[in-house]
């Protein structure tokens, strides 16, 4: 990989078998969703990515897709992720 151009941040999770991060571009504000809102992913969307998202918002300006963290643990993905 290249070096980025920009500062980049790094969120870390905790689980069962120890600590993992996942670098990202930016962090940005913390929003506050209502769970009536939450919407599934859809059954179209292909396997690979029903691995890493839980679902999504759909805000006035945007798309909120949701990561949950247990579906982000390197374990988990590398069986997911499997040719």
């Amino acid at each position: 990989m290249e070096p980025a151009k920009a500062p980049e941040d790094v969120l870390v999770f905790e689980n069962g078998d120890g600590l993992f991060g996942l670098f990202v571009d930016s962090v940005g504000e913390v929003l506050h969703v209502s769970d009536t809102d939450h919407e599934p992913n859809p059954a179209t969307l292909e396997a690979r990515r029903q691995a890493l998202f839980n679902g999504a918002w759909k805000l006035k300006d945007r798309l909120l897709v949701g990561l949950e963290p247990d579906r982000l643990d390197p374990m988990r993905l590398a069986s997911a992720f499997r040719a």
